[in-house]
């Protein structure tokens, strides 16, 4: 995946940024779609 990736220097904080933003983002949509599930 691309969090694996490691972009010299000061990319990789926006790197790590973006993954975390992805991840909580599937996982608000997940439970947003449990929630209407259930």
């Amino acid at each position: 995946m691309v969090c694996l990736l490691l972009p010299p220097k000061t990319e990789v904080l926006l790197t790590y940024i973006g993954c975390l933003t992805m991840v909580l983002l599937s996982i608000l949509m997940t439970s947003s779609l449990l929630l209407m599930l259930f």
